[in-house]
């Protein structure tokens, strides 16, 4: 099952969307904005991805710009920011078992298929 957590505007996960219908008819899950993320879910899609929170922050966001770019924070800090400023996330981020990979290509999709 492919799971897709996504931003409900965001034109990438939009055509990631379309690709999969293209695809693979039936066999994908979209979790719409991905916002009901626990910290232990948010950990578990960074291993996925083999990355740090700041990986996965949107830094031209608005957010990020005016409230958040000038402080240094740890990674387990970002994690909790990151959580309560979930527009902060790149979206989408596509998990296919124990692979993933983060849409901002939508052609990254076929990476982990």
């Amino acid at each position: 099952m492919i799971i897709i957590y996504q931003h409900p505007m965001c034109k990438n996960a939009k055509t990631c969307v379309k690709l999969l219908e293209t695809n693979f008819e039936n066999d994908y899950d979209v979790k719409h904005e991905g916002l009901d993320l626990s910290e232990d879910k948010f950990r578990e899609i960074l291993k996925l991805l083999n990355c740090k929170p700041i990986d996965l922050v949107r830094t031209g966001s608005i957010v990020w710009k005016t409230l958040l770019k000038n402080l240094d924070f740890t990674d387990d800090e970002l994690i909790k920011v990151i959580l309560k400023f979930l527009i902060l996330i790149k979206s989408p981020i596509i998990i296919n078992g124990n692979k993933a990979v983060i849409g901002r290509t939508p052609e990254k999709i076929f990476e982990i298929i």
